[in-house]
C-alpha cells in the first residue's frame, strides 16, 4: 500500500496529497491545500473526524456495491487494474498540471519498420526502457497485432481505442486512467482490435497530440509505428528522431525505400534524418518481464544503448 501511495503522490506532482493507511488509530498528518485521499473505511471514518478536507477513495476488502456518493474500490485486484480505476476518479477530482517548460521539451522518437510486428515490438520496446533509465517516458505501438498483451503477459484492460474513445468524447485528456506501468515506463496497451486503427480520424491523432504533448512528466514518448493509419503524417511530421528497422535483402530494400518517400512527404520535403538500423536477432524463448532484461543487457541493448548515445551526441 505505501508503494502505491509513493507512485500516486509521483504521477500526480503538487495537485494532490496522497495518504494510505492501514490502522485507523494510526496519526493522520492533515497538509494544507488540495488533499486525495486513498485508505480503508476505518481510516477514511478517522479523516471525517478530524474534518481532513479533501476526496476520499475507500479500499475494500471485498468487491462494493454500487453506492451513490462515495467512491469505493476493491484493493485485491492487479496493480494496473487498482491504479487505473483509481486514476480515473482522481481526474475528476483535480486536474493533473499540464504546462511543460520550454527548456523540457517534449521529444518523440518514431520508429517504423519492414520486419515483423513482433521484432519492432521487441526493439522499440527496448529503446523506451533504456530510455527511460533516466527519462520519463510514454510508449506507444500503433502495429497491428503487435503481441505486446501475450509476450510480457500483461492483464487485459483499457487499451488505445478506449483512450481515443475518450478523447473523440471530450473526456480527460490525460492518459491517466489507460496507462500501465511497465518497470520505469508508461504504456498504453495497443487496441485489441487492430481495425480500430483504421476507423480513427485524423482529428483523434491530433488531439492525442495536444494531449500527450501537454504531459509535463514525458520527456520522451517513443512510437512503434509498423503500418500507417489516418492523421500518422502529423506523428511523422513532428518526430525529434526517426528510425527506421529493417533487414537485408531486396524486398526490405524496396519497402524501406517507399517508407523514406512517405516520410518525405508527411514533412512536406523538409530535410530530415531517418536512421536506418539492421533489426537484431531478438531472442526470445519465454513470456514475461525477465525477457526485457535479457534483451537491455545482451548485444540488442548494446547496439540501442549505441544509437541513443548516438542521438544525444548529435544534439
Amino acid at each position: 500500500m505505501q508503494k502505491l501511495a509513493l507512485y500516486l503522490s509521483e504521477r500526480l506532482g503538487n495537485s494532490a496529497q496522497v495518504g494510505v493507511i492501514e490502522k485507523a488509530d494510526e496519526e493522520v498528518a492533515v497538509p494544507p491545500g488540495k488533499n486525495v485521499w486513498i485508505g480503508s473505511e476505518a481510516f477514511i471514518d478517522t479523516l471525517g473526524k478530524k474534518k481532513a478536507a479533501g476526496d476520499r477513495i475507500i479500499l475494500t476488502e471485498e468487491e462494493p456495491a454500487e453506492s451513490a456518493g462515495e467512491i469505493k474500490i476493491c484493493r485485491y485486484q492487479p496493480s494496473e487494474k487498482l491504479y487505473q480505476k483509481i486514476m480515473q476518479h482522481i481526474q475528476k477530482m483535480t486536474p493533473v498540471p499540464q504546462v511543460s517548460q520550454p527548456e523540457t521539451r517534449q521529444k518523440w522518437a518514431v520508429i517504423t519498420a519492414d520486419v515483423s510486428a513482433g521484432a519492432l515490438l521487441a526493439f522499440s520496446l527496448t529503446y523506451a526502457l533504456i530510455l527511460g533509465e533516466t527519462a520519463g517516458v510514454l510508449y506507444l505501438n500503433l502495429s497491428e497485432l503487435s503481441g505486446m498483451e501475450g509476450l510480457l503477459s500483461l492483464e487485459k484492460g483499457k487499451d488505445f481505442s478506449d483512450y481515443m474513445m475518450n478523447l473523440r468524447e471530450g473526456g480527460g485528456s490525460m492518459t491517466d486512467g489507460y496507462s500501465g506501468r511497465l518497470e520505469n515506463i508508461d504504456y498504453l496497451l495497443p487496441a485489441f482490435n487492430p481495425m480500430i486503427l483504421h476507423e480513427i480520424q485524423e482529428e483523434d491523432i491530433c488531439k492525442m497530440l495536444q494531449s500527450i504533448r501537454q504531459d509535463a512528466r514525458y520527456e520522451w514518448v517513443v512510437v512503434a509505428m509498423g503500418n500507417t493509419c489516418p492523421g500518422c503524417q502529423h506523428i511523422l511530421s513532428g518526430a525529434d528522431r526517426l528510425i527506421h528497422l529493417t533487414g537485408s535483402g531486396l524486398l526490405q530494400e524496396c519497402s524501406r525505400k517507399e517508407w523514406t518517400q512517405f516520410v518525405r512527404l508527411c514533412r512536406e520535403n523538409r530535410s530530415f534524418d531517418m536512421e536506418q538500423v539492421v533489426c537484431p536477432g531478438f531472442s526470445c524463448m519465454e513470456r514475461g518481464i525477465p525477457l526485457l532484461y535479457e534483451w537491455m543487457e545482451g548485444p540488442e541493448g548494446e547496439l540501442i544503448r549505441g544509437l541513443i548515445r548516438k542521438g544525444e551526441d548529435e544534439r
